[in-house]
Formats: structure tokens, C-alpha cells, sequence
């Protein structure tokens, strides 16, 4: 028997005990488990090695050594998969597709060197050590195939584990990888020289030796098991941990008193080391009379000897342990050191010893803390007085809040009802406040406040109650059955005195008032109700001008209920998509072509039919909906140009008028670039509109985004020119293409001469201006006559064409 036979069988068993050792240290463990079946299929490589290199006849020993590679292709598999359980990735072997897909590179190498490239007697040579395999030339997939595929998985292994120990707080765990990958690198190393470098350099001494050298690292798992206790978790390890991490001391002796164990709690506290106390007597540590103490007298505190002859005071036990035949044959001594909580006590008892004293001192000031508490009592009374009036009460001018106000009205509203009396809620609005609190400041504003409040009680009768609901808004309720005059003049009177202004400091500030009225039981049965209509009505006079009041309606609860519902359903007109653009055309008076178009929103109501703007727009503005609205306007108008552009109807601008609000906090400029972007248009097909009203709303940043956007290529048109805020200043500054004549003046035409001279003044300081100029609204053939000898050859309006959807406009140019 050679020695290489010789090592082929050592190893051979040697994995046959380690795996069967550990298995039987937990059966139920996966981890076991897989180390038991990598050890088996190590055990039968060696094994088929073993035989290989016995026999003498080449045609027999290649037998073995294909077998050989069946179990070596599969180990690597194994290994793998034991790591993955190892460094807790079962999650990844939860599933059945995992180890399936690990174990296709193993069935590759079994597939190759197995069946297709078996080895054969002509790939073996004997020598002094056994069968050397020769270096074939199949190709370097085939020839390498077994090689990367088990260094791979090798090096997958080595970083699984560096992971594992890198990531993990526990020492022991850091220690066992650091054992793993040195043993698996060393076992890399020597394998690689003796299966890869020397058959590369034409060396054939050695048969195939790797299974020899994966024995390190075997032996390394073993070793953990053994030091660490790896895959072993029992309860005596557990207890045995428990005991050498007490904070208390454990002192085990003998039938003769000599201690045979300690932990380390024990070494701490005592300050000895192992080697002094082992087969010492306990008396070393605890004197006899101490002991007696414990035994006699049953008491639990003792002194017990520290090495630097210190005594400490712990809380003592001790118990006798017994064999089988219930004889004693040791002890065990458990105790606690007591100085911290001796100290604590001490501290107590002179903490005890202060408290006394200050007890005393604490009773002389007792009495001048019982006055205290009189006065804070009183204080408390007076303080809870002012909070109830607070509940009740305006604290700035004394009035009622709204609170107690709508109490009282109800209140008033039930005796009225027995009665059959009517009264009227009045909502008094200041105009304009929050300007004017904003330009004088807080501190002005309340004396405002106050005067407005003495104004308006000064101007009711004595039977009238007032409250103040708001920043600048106060409630009156008229009482004593009020008819229409009697309100209006009281409205009228609160008017007048509201028209006059206040002084406030040596500074005239005017504020007018707008009154909203409400009455019972016409316009509600309850303060709430009657509240609400009040606001409603107020709201109405300030639309009309401010200043002035309005008796509320069932025409204006109407309109509230029918905005109220637009405004709910706009919500979902947005999201459902119920709006659609049709386009008017703008033709050219000279040819009669169409050379523009201006976009004009609808909403397709699913119940109301057709909704026009000015019915929606404005609620939109107030909601800012515009903004959504106004985003898919753009995108709408770019997309529908594009189409025409690409199918080669119509090459002509759209026009898409422009909200104020889309000026403010909001990105116009990065929107219009990224449809431009997206659709591809060229920018000069698109032209925005604004209103001079518009512009006035942020003069300084409308027109910095109106240059940004003419920097894009967009064209700009003034719309509504001459009706609201015309400046000839911003026509110089600002980057405006074309001017749009109102249809106020194209109706004047023929009408009014004024208005045709406006119209002439416009185009002529057009032209001067280098702007392009459209008149809107022609309806008639004079009109359009007036404006084509007037040299305004851009017109649009009812007269040429209607707005209409895109298919219509299509068709339109599919019959030119």
C-alpha cells in the first residue's frame, strides 16, 4: 500500500466521524444536516480515489475515477449550500428554484466528464504514488469547466463567510470566519499546485489530491463545533455560558472543601486569578467563623477575603449537591456583593436623617405657603372669571363672540317662533382691512377695530345686540320684528357712518363697510342658517362695488347651490377628462385664407351639456383648477397643431389665452418647454394671450416670464387691448407680437364714430410698433369692410366662422 492509498483511507474515515460526530450532536438541525452530507460525499471521493489507486490495470481504476468526479462535482454544490445555511441565507433555499438553480453547474461538470468527455485508460499514467492524470486538449471550456466552476463557488463561499463574520456582533462568530477562510485558502492554495500547476508545467506525481487538502477546513468546522459549538446549542452550553457571564460569584467544592470551580464573576470580585484558587480551600476565601455564621445562625450576609485582604459583605448562598445514591460530594456557593447596596443604604438613612431636619424647616414656611395659596386660589377665581367672559365675549372690543351670539339668536328665534315675530341677521364686512392692517400694522389695526365697533353700536337701536365674529367682520341682530324699511334704513345708517373716516393717531384712514341681510323665517329657521345667507348676501354687495348692502334672496341662495355644485363637479370633470377644444379661425381679410387659430375650452357637461367658460373659469381660478385646466389647454393646443402640421392640413399659429394665476407659483416657463419638447412643434406656432387686466395683477414677474417665454420662441398677443389698464410703457418694454381690438369697438363700427377712431389709433400704432393686430367679435360684412380698408387684414369672429371641434376644421380644409 502506497501512502497516498494510505491518505486516501485516513481521510476517508476521518469524514466519515466528523459527520457522523456532529450529526449526532443535533439530528434536528438543518445545518447539521447539510455538514453530515458534505462530509459523506467527501468520505465516498476519497473513497473511489482509494480504490482508484489500488488497482494496477488502468481500464479498471478509470472506473473509479469517473465516480470520483461525480462526487467531486457534487461537493461543491454542497459546500455552497451548507455556507448559505451557515451565514443564515435561508431565504434563498426556501424555494425550490435556488438549489435547482445551484446545482445546474454540477450537473454540467457530471454531463461533461461523466458522458460526453469521459476520462479514459489513455489519460492516466502510473507512478510511485498511484494514477496521475494527464493534461487533455479539448478546448478550454471543456478542459476548465470543473476548475472554474469549483473555484467559483470556492471564492463565493470565502465572500459569503467574510460577509457573515464582518456583519456579525458576536465574537465567536468572527473568530469561526476568520478559521473558515484561512482553512479554505490554504486548502485553494495547495490544491491548486498539486491538481492545476503541476500537470500545466507536464509534472505528473501526485494523483488528484484536493480531497486530502479540503480536510483543513473540515477539520476547521470541527474545531468550531468543539470550541465555539458551532451547530451544538444545548441546554449544558447554555447553562454553562450563564454561568461564566454572572456578574455573581459561583464557587464550587469539593466533599473535602476544596473548590474545583469558579467563574468569573468570582475572579472579579475577589481579584484572584484561576490558577490561585484552584484545589485551594474554601477557607481561602470565606473564614470558618463566617461559615458558622451562615449555618448556625442562619444569616445570608458574610465577609468574605479579597486577595489584597479587603473584606467585602455579599449576600451568601450555598447548597449540597448529591450523586445518584443521594450522598453529598460537593457544594455550590453563590453570593452577591452587597457594598453598592450597603452604600445605598447609607445614603438613605443619611438622606432619612436630612429629611427630618428639613421637615422642621419645612413646617415654619408651611403658614407662609398656606397665604400664598389664599392669594393663589383668588387668583385662579379671578383668572377662570376672565376665561368664562373669554368664552362669551370678544376680548379686543367687548361684544359678543360668535359663540354666545349664535346662542342668543336661537334662543331669540324660539320666542319669536311662539310669538310669530320675524327678525334679521346683519353680516357687516370691513373692505379692505387686511391692506390696511397689513400698510399701519397690528397694533393700529385694533384701535381701528374698537372704533368700528363703538361706530357701528352708536348707529343700532338699544334693542339690537352686536358681536364681533371675526379679524373685521361683526353679526347684528335685529330684533322687534323688522320689515324691508326698517332694515334698509338701518343699512343705509350703518353705511353712512362707515363712509366717514377714522383717526387713528393723527393718520385719516378710510374703511367703508358691506353689509350682507338676512331674515327670519324667509331665509332660515336657525342662527347658522340665517348666519350663512347673511354672509352670502354680504358677499354680493362687496361683487357689486362694497360700500353698499343686499337683503339676501332666493335668486342668490340659487346661484351659491348651483356654484356650489359646479364648483364639486369641476373636480371631477378634471379627472375624467370632460373638457374638449374647439378652435375659431382667423382668416386673412386680403385672400380670405386662415392664417391662425384661437383655442377655446369647453366642458361637455354629462348632464348640463356644454358649459361655457364664463361659467367655469372663474370657479376654476378660485379653486385653482386653472392651473390643471390650463396645463392640459397647452398640451391639447401643441398636440392637436402637430397632428395638422404631420398630415399636412394647416400650417398656421394657435393662440391659448392665459390666466393670471398660471403666473404665479407656478413653473409656465418649464411647462411650455417640455410640450414643446414633447411634441415637437416649432415654438413659433404658438402664441399665448393675456389680458392688460392680467398683466396689472404682477406687473414686475409676469413680465419677466412673458420675456422667458418669447426668449422659447413663443409669440405673445395683448387681448382686450384699450379696454381695461392700457400703458403705452409696457407696449415698449415688453416682448408683445400682436395686439387684439376688442369686440367692444367692432361692434361700434358704423355705430359709434369714436369707436372707429379708437380702432384706427390701435392699428396705427400697431404698425408703428412692428405688431401684427387682429380685431375679434366682426359679425357683419361692414364690419369686416371697415377694418380691411382700416388695414387691419386679421380678423375673427362669428361672421367667418364659428368655434368649432378639430374634425370640423379638418373637414373644412379637406373641402378647399
Amino acid at each position: 500500500m502506497n501512502i497516498m492509498v494510505f491518505a486516501y483511507l485516513v481521510i476517508s474515515v476521518l469524514y466519515i466521524y466528523v459527520g457522523v460526530s456532529a450529526y449526532l450532536c443535533d439530528s434536528q438541525s438543518k445545518l447539521n444536516g447539510a455538514f453530515f452530507v458534505m462530509c459523506f460525499d467527501l468520505a465516498l471521493w476519497s473513497l473511489m480515489l482509494t480504490l482508484m489507486n489500488v488497482l494496477n490495470v488502468a481500464e479498471s481504476a478509470v472506473i473509479f475515477r469517473r465516480i470520483a468526479t461525480l462526487f467531486g462535482s457534487i461537493f461543491y454544490y454542497l459546500m455552497l449550500h451548507f455556507v448559505l445555511i451557515l451565514v443564515k441565507k435561508k431565504k434563498l433555499l426556501s424555494t425550490p428554484i435556488t438549489p435547482c438553480l445551484l446545482f445546474v453547474p454540477a450537473l454540467v461538470s457530471i454531463f461533461i466528464y461523466f458522458f460526453y468527455l469521459p476520462i479514459s485508460a489513455n489519460d492516466f499514467i502510473k507512478n510511485d504514488f498511484g494514477w496521475a492524470l494527464l493534461a487533455k486538449s479539448n478546448g478550454f471550456i471543456w478542459d476548465n469547466f470543473y476548475r472554474i466552476y469549483a473555484l467559483t463557488y470556492t471564492f463565493v463561499c470565502i465572500f459569503l463567510i467574510y460577509e457573515w463574520g464582518r456583519n456579525s456582533k458576536f465574537k465567536r462568530e468572527k473568530r469561526q470566519s476568520h478559521i473558515f477562510i484561512i482553512t479554505i485558502i490554504i486548502a485553494i492554495l495547495f490544491g491548486s499546485f498539486t491538481d492545476i500547476v503541476l500537470p500545466a508545467l507536464d509534472i505528473y506525481i501526485l494523483p488528484p489530491s484536493t480531497v486530502l487538502f479540503i480536510a483543513i477546513p473540515m477539520c476547521a468546522v470541527w474545531y468550531s463545533i468543539k470550541r465555539y459549538r458551532l451547530m451544538n446549542l444545548s441546554p449544558q452550553n447554555v447553562v454553562f455560558d450563564v454561568i461564566q457571564g454572572m456578574q455573581e460569584g459561583l464557587v464550587i467544592t469539593d466533599e473535602k472543601e476544596r473548590i474545583k470551580y469558579v467563574n468569573n464573576g468570582t475572579l472579579e470580585l475577589l481579584g484572584y486569578s484561576l490558577e490561585e484558587l484552584n484545589n485551594k480551600p474554601i477557607s481561602l476565601i470565606v473564614d470558618d467563623a463566617e461559615l458558622r455564621k451562615y449555618y448556625t445562625e442562619n444569616s445570608n450576609e458574610l465577609l468574605l477575603n479579597k486577595k489584597n485582604n479587603e473584606n467585602i459583605p455579599v449576600l451568601f448562598t450555598s447548597s449540597i449537591i448529591k450523586d445518584d445514591w443521594d450522598e453529598p460530594f460537593g457544594s455550590v456557593h453563590i453570593f452577591q456583593d452587597l457594598t453598592e447596596i450597603n452604600n445605598i443604604q447609607q445614603e438613605v438613612k443619611k438622606s432619612r436623617d436630612e429629611l427630618e431636619i428639613k421637615v422642621i424647616e419645612r413646617t415654619k414656611e408651611l403658614d407662609m405657603i398656606n397665604r400664598e395659596l389664599r392669594q393663589e386660589i383668588q387668583s385662579r377665581i379671578k383668572m377662570e372669571e376672565k376665561i368664562s367672559k373669554l368664552a362669551y365675549f370678544d376680548d379686543l372690543t367687548g361684544l359678543f363672540n360668535k359663540k354666545s351670539f349664535t346662542e342668543y339668536v336661537d334662543k331669540k328665534i324660539s320666542e319669536n317662533l311662539r310669538n310669530e315675530l320675524s327678525l334679521a341677521i346683519m353680516y357687516v364686512d370691513l373692505d379692505s382691512f387686511k391692506l390696511v392692517n397689513d400698510t399701519l400694522g397690528y397694533q393700529l389695526g385694533d384701535m381701528i377695530i374698537i372704533q368700528a365697533a363703538q361706530r357701528l353700536t352708536e348707529n343700532l337701536r338699544i334693542s339690537d345686540t352686536t358681536a364681533r365674529v371675526g379679524a373685521d367682520e361683526f353679526l347684528v341682530l335685529l330684533q322687534n320684528n323688522p320689515d324691508e324699511d326698517t332694515i334698509h334704513i338701518i343699512a343705509e345708517k350703518v353705511n353712512e357712518a362707515f363712509r366717514r373716516e377714522f383717526l387713528i393717531e393723527g393718520n385719516d384712514v378710510h374703511i367703508t363697510a358691506s353689509i350682507g341681510v338676512a331674515v327670519y323665517p324667509l331665509d332660515g329657521n336657525d342662527a347658522d342658517t340665517l348666519i350663512k345667507n347673511a354672509n352670502i348676501a354680504m358677499h354680493r354687495a362687496k361683487e357689486k362695488g362694497k360700500n353698499k348692502y343686499e337683503i339676501c334672496n332666493p335668486t342668490m341662495k340659487e346661484n351659491l347651490i348651483e356654484t356650489m355644485m359646479l364648483t364639486n363637479q369641476l373636480y371631477r370633470a378634471v379627472a375624467d377628462n370632460e373638457f374638449e377644444l374647439y378652435y375659431q379661425p382667423q382668416v386673412d381679410t386680403c385672400n380670405g385664407n386662415i392664417v391662425g387659430f384661437e383655442s377655446l375650452i369647453r366642458w361637455q357637461h354629462p348632464e348640463l351639456g356644454i358649459v361655457p367658460p364664463n361659467r367655469f373659469i372663474p370657479i376654476a381660478e378660485k379653486t385653482g383648477l386653472i392651473i390643471q385646466i390650463g396645463e392640459w389647454v397647452i398640451e391639447q393646443a401643441c398636440k392637436q397643431m402637430k397632428i395638422w402640421q404631420d398630415s399636412n392640413i394647416v400650417l398656421a399659429p394657435i393662440s391659448v389665452n392665459l390666466s393670471a394665476k398660471q403666473f404665479v407659483d407656478y413653473d409656465l416657463i418649464g411647462k411650455v418647454s417640455e410640450v414643446i419638447n414633447s411634441t415637437g412643434i416649432e415654438p413659433k406656432y404658438l402664441e399665448f394671450e393675456i389680458t392688460e387686466s392680467v398683466l396689472m395683477e404682477d406687473i414686475v414677474s409676469i413680465s419677466h416670464t412673458l420675456k422667458e417665454l418669447s426668449k422659447l420662441g413663443v409669440r405673445i398677443a395683448i387681448d382686450d387691448f384699450g379696454t381695461k389698464y392700457s400703458s403705452l410703457n409696457y407696449l415698449k418694454q415688453l416682448p408683445i407680437n400682436k395686439l387684439k381690438i376688442d369686440m367692444s369697438f367692432v361692434q361700434g363700427i358704423n355705430v359709434n364714430h369714436k369707436d372707429e377712431i379708437i380702432i384706427n389709433t390701435i392699428i396705427a400704432l400697431a404698425k408703428k410698433l412692428k405688431m401684427s393686430v387682429l380685431a375679434e367679435g366682426v359679425e357683419s360684412f361692414r364690419q369686416m369692410n371697415f377694418l380691411k380698408k382700416a388695414d387691419c387684414h386679421i380678423v375673427q369672429g362669428y361672421y367667418l366662422y364659428r368655434p368649432m371641434p378639430p374634425t370640423k376644421i379638418e373637414n373644412l380644409f379637406n373641402v378647399s
